[in-house]
């Protein structure tokens, strides 16, 4: 049973959960930087159009415009957000049952711990389905259609 902990459980913390939230770290700061950036430009451009002489309904255009694009981008930051905490929550969840298991836990315990490994990603996995079916269909997959 060691072997399962060695194998199973450190390659999903190392090859899949840990990677996978690095990617939607930096994916996260890039949408948030976005979002800022958007921001400020909105904010200028109203700030141009509500001052110009001559004031017409077009830049107010380009400010709803970005206004619109930085909310996209916030719901799009969020979305990583939520994901990137759950990698992260369900590889330390993983390590710390590896630890256990590293720590030299007896053969019944090793079992019970490996049922619990086995939950943690099987409540990871239901926690995506159950996420994916809340999404209006727009947003799935073609396949899913």
């Amino acid at each position: 049973m060691p072997s399962y902990f060695a194998v199973r459980v450190a390659d999903q913390i190392g090859r899949y959960y840990r990677p996978k939230a690095d990617w939607l770290a930096i994916r996260l700061r890039w949408f948030r930087r976005i979002e800022t950036a958007l921001a400020v430009v909105g904010a200028a451009l109203g700030t141009v159009a509500a001052a110009a002489a001559h004031a017409s309904l077009a830049p107010w255009i380009a400010v709803v415009t970005t206004v619109g694009t930085a909310v996209a981008v916030h719901v799009a930051a969020t979305r990583y957000e939520y994901q990137l905490i759950e990698f992260l929550r369900t590889a330390a969840r993983l390590a710390q049952l590896k630890r256990v298991a590293d720590a030299g836990a007896s053969s019944d315990e090793l079992d019970a711990l490996a049922v619990s490994a086995e939950e943690i990603i099987s409540v990871e996995n239901q926690g995506w389905m159950a996420k994916l079916a809340e999404e209006p269909l727009d947003h799935q997959p073609p396949a899913a259609k």
